[in-house]
Order: structure tokens, then sequence, then C-alpha cells
């Protein structure tokens, strides 16, 4: 095709970035005439320097990406939501396919709190796979693991491969507060490409993020908790009040009662001594 339209040389070059190749760099020539050395080592030149020029853009993107979602996570209060927000951009920071965050519940269990472009069936999986990771040595050395060969790992810990098929490359990495950790975020590629280290670290600043927003959820759930504990004590509070008042009126009515009756009966015991008395005065044959 490409002599249809001329050409007579082709020379082609890998553009390189610091950790994968971005694409490929084609000169060509419409006379039969063979590039030169010197030719050769500038067009090196060139696709290395559009090789860095591209990562840097990249990065320059991923990291305009992390701002964004540090705004639209951290606007959420709401645990489930700050879980399906970071589910829902993790892949689109990292060019992953799918992903997953799998959190602790009280108990220290771990549960699938949301996931993107994961079938519901995989939840259980990913719930599984986050309380094996988590028991690892996985996490040593960088805090986050990355593999090309995902169904390899799920061998590992003895979990059907085929359960997150056509899946092929993974990342994890834990999601901690100081040492305890909070969950497992995961991004899932359908091609066998690991992540590289520049991901690696935005990786890293996205799982800060999310731990901060994991927090100030469960302190915001806590302040309602307390909230709500303190308008049912006080709501106690009100009905002892309430049932005090309606005893102190209760006794109040027994006292005015008992005085009254008090008065009755001394009134009374004044009439029937009268009574008495006057019938003692009166004549046998008058009564």
């Amino acid at each position: 095709q490409l002599r249809d339209v001329g050409v007579e040389t082709l020379i082609g070059l890998p553009v390189h970035g610091n950790h994968a190749v971005h694409g490929a760099l084609i000169l060509a020539r419409c006379r039969p005439e063979p590039f030169l050395d010197a030719d050769v080592g500038l067009l090196k030149t060139m696709a290395y320097r559009i090789g860095q020029t591209l990562t840097e853009a990249q990065r320059s993107i991923q990291f305009e990406k992390i701002v964004q979602s540090s705004r639209e996570i951290n606007r959420h209060l709401d645990l489930d939501a700050v879980a399906a927000e970071a589910a829902r951009t993790f892949p689109v920071i990292v060019s992953a396919d799918a992903s997953a965050l799998a959190l602790r519940d009280p108990l220290g269990e771990f549960y699938c709190a949301a996931q993107t472009g994961l079938s519901p069936s995989c939840a259980t999986t990913m719930s599984l796979l986050a309380k094996q990771m988590a028991g690892s040595s996985l996490f040593s050395g960088s805090g986050m693991y990355s593999t090309a060969d995902m169904a390899a790992t799920l061998s590992q810990f003895s979990m059907e491969p085929l359960s997150l098929s056509p899946f092929k490359a993974l990342q994890a990495i834990p999601v901690q507060c100081k040492d305890r950790i909070l969950g497992i975020l995961f991004a899932i590629r359908y091609s066998a490409i690991a992540c590289n280290s520049d991901t690696s670290q935005i990786t890293a600043l996205f799982a800060e993020q999310v731990s901060s927003a994991l927090e100030n959820s469960e302190l915001y759930q806590a302040m309602q908790n307390e909230l709500a504990e303190r308008k049912r004590l006080e709501e106690e509070k009100r009905k002892w009040e309430r049932q005090q008042q309606q005893l102190q009126k209760a006794n109040s009515l027994h006292r005015m009662a008992g005085a009254i009756a008090h008065h009755f009966n001394n009134q009374l015991g004044v009439v029937i001594g009268n009574l008495e008395m006057a019938i003692q005065d009166t004549p046998r044959h008058e009564k």
C-alpha cells in the first residue's frame, strides 16, 4: 500500500516512554535513497524527545484527574457513596478496564463495597482475594502489588482463575489509615500489561485520597451517631422530667386530699362530739 503512494524507503523507530512504548515514529521517502546513520541518530533523538513529551503529558493528565477525583470523592460523606465514586474513578486514572474496592466491616471481614466493569458475581471473588492478600506478604516492600498474570495470583491463593476471566493484569493497593488497613483497591486490565512505576505513584496518591475520604465518612457517621444518641438522651430526659412533673402533681394532689380529709375529719369530730354531748344532756323522756 505504501508503494502505491510512491514510498520507496521507510524507517520506523519506537517511541519509548519511561516504562512503556507509546507508539512508533515512521518516516518515508518517495525516492530509493537509504537513511544515513546521521539521519537515524537524529530520528532516534526525535523519537526519544517525543516519548518523554508524551510521558510528561500523560503524567500531567493523570495528576489533573487526581485533583478532580479528590473534589468528587471528598464531597461525599456517606461511606457507600465514597466507595462507589472511588471504584468509578480509579480505572479512568490508571487506564484500567475495571476496578473494585473491598472494605473491612466492623468485625474485620472484607466485603466488596463497590465495583466498576465487573459482573455482580465477581463481588465474592474480590472480597476473598482482598482477605487473602491482606493476610499475605504481597504488600511488603513497595506497599502495593502489580502483576501481568492475574491467573497465577489467583492460583497462588487456591482461587479459580476463570472467576475473573477474561482479565489478565491486576494491581492492588491497600487503603490505610496509619497502620490500619481500611480496605484494598483493585485495578484490572484485559491486556497483560502490569502497571509501571509512574502509574504506581498515581495509584498511591489516589489511595491516600480514598483513605482520607473514608476517614471523613467514618467521622461523619460517628458524629451522626453521637447526635442521634444525644437526641435520644435528651428525649429520655424530657420524658423523665414529664414523669417527674406528673408525679409531683400527683403528690401535691395526694397531700391536698390528705389535708382536706384531715380538716374534714377534725370538723366532723367536733360535730360528732357536740351531737354526743347534746344527746347526753337531753332528758330521757325526750329521747
